[in-house]
Order: structure tokens, then sequence, then C-alpha cells
């Protein structure tokens, strides 16, 4: 049989791995995954839910449609029919696998996290919002009733960044009211550390294939201080859609190349001698 990737699944790949993916969502979209897959192992009038329930493999079945392609491509192949179940065992063994291994990728805390998503730009403007004040609780967030009600108010601006949840709210945080003051600062503080949760492992993985790229065998002496500094300058040009070549280095920055206060030479040292050392 052919070796075909599930589209879906593909897409499911590729969502935790970009970096412009909505956080608010992912977690409904690997839900969604994982459901769908029931669907080909599970029969419908079984009332079991795959997600919660880890004993969900004793009510599956492999006599289950695995899909168009699935049976077009097993009746192409004119097999016995002992063959055929073998095969469809073999099938749905690797479904309620597949399913297995998303599941794992669940944080435990998922029936609370799923409730972030009431900080996704689709939600907050609506008339009915969902209530946010167990999320506040369980991170433990000072002032959820004022919170509670800049988010109940939010509504009544009219906001340009209405298409991506984080342009929304950085807009929000910026936002002043006429007497100058950041009127929801605090509610837009923490939909943004809402918005910076680890979702997936795919950041922490980039980060360590940039380390392998800076520090590598004949750099090994570098320390953690410089290591950083220099993660921290290509993930802020990277932000920035910028690199080392369009990227102008502020006067204040290039003044301070020559000040001692970063370069100390001690007045003894001779710089011939420091010269010729080197």
């Amino acid at each position: 049989m052919q070796n075909r990737k599930n589209p879906d699944m593909q897409k499911i790949n590729l969502c935790f791995q970009s970096n412009s993916a909505n956080a608010t969502m992912l977690l409904g979209d690997l839900k969604l995954a994982i459901r769908s897959l029931r669907q080909k192992i599970i029969p419908p009038d079984i009332d079991v839910d795959i997600i919660n329930d880890d004993d969900f493999e004793k009510h599956v079945k492999s006599d289950l449609g695995l899909g168009y392609d699935f049976e077009k491509e097993v009746k192409s192949m004119n097999i016995e029919s002992v063959e055929e179940i073998e095969l469809r065992e073999c099938c749905s063994g690797f479904v309620v696998e597949l399913a297995k291994q998303l599941k794992q990728r669940l944080p435990d805390n998922f029936n609370i996290l799923k409730q972030i998503d009431a900080f996704s730009v689709e939600n907050i403007l609506k008339i009915k919002k969902k209530q946010i004040s167990p999320i506040l609780e369980y991170f433990r967030t000072p002032n959820i009733d004022k919170i509670e009600r800049l988010y109940n108010d939010i509504t009544l601006v009219e906001w340009e960044n209405v298409d991506d949840t984080v342009k929304f709210w950085a807009e929000v945080l910026k936002y002043r009211d006429s007497g100058g003051n950041c009127r929801f600062q605090e509610l837009a503080s923490v939909a943004l550390q809402m918005q910076s949760l680890p979702w997936s492992n795919a950041d922490v993985e980039r980060v360590f294939s940039q380390v392998n790229l800076i520090k590598t065998k004949i750099r090994n002496s570098m320390s953690v201080e410089t290591l950083n500094a220099i993660l921290s300058i290509r993930y802020g040009l990277r932000r920035h859609n910028m690199c080392c070549f369009n990227y102008n280095v502020p006067p204040s920055c290039l003044s301070t190349i020559e000040d001692k206060k970063f370069y100390p030479i001690d007045d003894d040292d001779n710089i011939d001698d420091i010269l010729n050392i080197i």
C-alpha cells in the first residue's frame, strides 16, 4: 500500500511548529484531531470520551471504515478476507497509537488552558463573552475584579487590529484615554502573558539548534553570557524581520565601543605588548 501522509495531521504538525499560529486555538485543533481519529476506531453508538478515558482501547473495532482512499485501495488489492482482517487490525492499531501519541501532547491541565481562547481576537470582541475568572484564579492573577470589568468594557472601543490576536493585544496595551491613562494595561498584560505560554517544544528545539550553530567545537570556551547575548540579538532581529546586513546600529551603541567602562585597559598595560601577545 502506498505511503500517504495524512493531510490533517500534517496541518496540526505545521501549526505547532509555526511561529505565527494562534496559540489560543492550538489546543482546540489538537482535540479536534484526536476526536476525528475516534470515528475511525470506535463505533458511534458507544459513549466514550477518547480524550479523558485512558481505557478507550477496549471499545476499539477494526471493522470500521478508515476513509475513502483506504477502502478504495483495499478493494483494488484483491486480497483474501483473512488478509484484509489482518490489514485492518494493523491499521486500526496504528490509529490507536496515533491517538495516544496526540493525547500525550495535551498538557495535564488542558481543561484550564483551553479557556485561554477567551482572549483570542475572535472571542474577545463578542458581545457575549466566556468567563475568564477560572483561568485568572488558576494563574493567581491579582485584581481579578478589575480585570473582569476591563474585559467586559473592551468592546466599547473600536480597534484596528482585529485579525491577529497578538497585534490586537499590543494595540490594547498602547491604548490611552483622554487623560493619557493606559486604561486596559492590566488586562492586555495578562492576555499577552497567556500568549507567551509554551504550547509545544518547537521553539525550544529551534533554540537548541541555534545554540549548536553558535557554540561549536571551535568556540567551546564561549561563556554563557556571550551565548545568551548572541541568541537575544538573533531573535530580536528576527522579530523585526531584519538581519545584521540591514540593521543600523544606534549611535549610542557605537559610542560605547571606545568607552573604557565596557572595554577597560589598565593604565599600567602597554598597548604594544598586548598587541604583540594577540
